[in-house]
């Protein structure tokens, strides 16, 4: 696509983004023509991607292309690394505060269909820091919707863990037991495992009784079991550069 090798040979990625920029207000709401715009960038250059995504965020901030998820799901190509432009596009977004709340908002109330969440789940974090993890919290519908509102608990409860862990764990604990308590700790738990911090995952889990304790520990064993196969792996290749 011509538009696309145009961007890849302007100067700076400022001038990229507004080429991007002024073809997508060309052609506004025209998901087709993002999505091919998106399929042509994806063999571009990474500088490029970022410029193209950023040109998105900004035609959905002027009202050229206003469907968020649409958006979203224009942006997801085929074969490998197929959310890396709803990853750059995320950042993005997340990089303009003022649009970030909003967008969560709307995530919530419509996420994008058929498509991974893990790509843009970010985005609820950035709403929660500015809103308190408490509230970004209490704005999910429901935790359980295994699409952006599951996603966003993980997120949220993983960032807060990670910004305020004593104030993260008292409001953990001060919940009441529930089936959303639950599901927030059983969230952590695949988070913090998924870190490989194994034993506060376990710690984690054992706050956790019947059912949901035997799922929450099961996941533990998932992920130790997934290091310990690549830890057998790398010392398999290590062994193998050696012998060479």
């Amino acid at each position: 696509m011509a538009t696309v090798d145009s961007a890849n040979k302007t100067k700076t990625a400022d001038e990229a983004c507004l080429a991007f920029k002024l073809l997508l207000e060309a052609f506004p709401s025209d998901q087709t023509f993002l999505h091919e715009v998106a399929l042509q960038t994806k063999k571009a250059s990474t500088e490029t991607q970022i410029a193209f995504t950023k040109a998105v965020v900004e035609a959905y901030r002027s009202g050229a292309h206003p469907e968020l998820a649409a958006n979203i799901e224009a942006l997801e190509t085929e074969g490998t690394m197929r959310g890396i432009l709803i990853y750059h596009f995320s950042e993005a977004l997340v990089a303009q505060p003022d649009l970030v709340l909003e967008a969560y908002k709307t995530l919530l109330a419509a996420p994008a269909k058929n498509v991974s969440p893990y790509y843009y789940e970010d985005i609820a974090s950035a709403a929660a820091q500015q809103i308190g993890f408490r509230e970004g919290l209490a704005l999910i519908p429901n935790i359980e919707d295994k699409s952006f509102g599951t996603a966003a608990a993980r997120d949220i409860i993983s960032s807060w863990i990670y910004n305020d862990p004593v104030d993260a764990s008292d409001y953990l604990r001060e919940l009441p037991d529930s089936e959303f308590r639950n599901n927030l700790v059983l969230h952590l738990v695949e988070k913090v495992a998924e870190s490989q911090d194994f034993e506060n995952a376990q710690a984690w889990a054992n706050h956790l009784d019947g059912v949901w304790k035997e799922k929450a520990l099961n996941l533990v064993k998932q992920q130790e079991d997934i290091s310990r196969q690549r830890e057998v792996q790398r010392s398999e290749r290590e062994a193998q550069d050696a012998r060479k």
